[in-house]
């Protein structure tokens, strides 16, 4: 096991937001609450002490290109996190749930809500709805090396779906 000792959440869940910092330490999510950051050296280890807690369950984590750290809830707010210490920043929005990819070139984010998936922008603190498909809950979102916006659909990670550039989802495997 890469890192052990992580106290389960109420509902018996272990760890849950996974990311490596620029400096190759990895940050990881888990608790009671799912509230605490624990961060590891490339080597893992028994969680001791949390090197962040928030007033919010962690869900999924990214940096941009900036190095800035990103996180969702759960259905709260994205949260911009100071990458030394953990600290919130910022908190934008609202009903964001757990999905969220960071687009490269843009450092637009790419969040999933209860209304499907949104994209924020820093430079203007501002969403703009993404996904037409307002049945769609997205567990999981990643681009692909050309730029491809993937997503696993939520409760179950099944049916994997590509959205096109209209943006409306196709299903895996077929036509954009």
């Amino acid at each position: 096991a890469f890192a052990t000792g992580f106290e389960p959440s109420h509902a018996a869940i272990g760890p849950m937001a996974i990311v490596e910092a620029s400096d190759g330490s990895i940050l990881v999510s888990g608790g009671a609450a799912r509230s605490h950051i624990y961060r590891f050296d490339e080597n893992g280890g028994e969680v001791l002490q949390a090197w962040a807690e928030v007033n919010y369950p962690i869900f999924n984590l990214a940096f941009d290109a900036q190095g800035q750290l990103w996180a969702t809830t759960g259905g709260g707010p994205v949260l911009q996190l100071d990458p030394e210490t953990g600290n919130i920043l910022n908190e934008f929005g609202d009903g964001l749930t757990f999905a969220l990819a960071i687009e490269t070139g843009s450092d637009l984010i790419f969040v999933s809500s209860n209304k499907g998936v949104e994209i924020f922008d820093p430079a203007s603190q501002s969403f703009t709805h993404f996904s037409r498909d307002q049945d769609l809950r997205v567990g999981g979102l990643a681009f692909d090396s050309q730029g491809g916006l993937w997503a696993t659909t939520w409760p179950g990670g099944q049916p994997v779906v590509k959205f096109n550039a209209r943006p409306r989802v196709a299903p895996m495997g077929g036509c954009e």
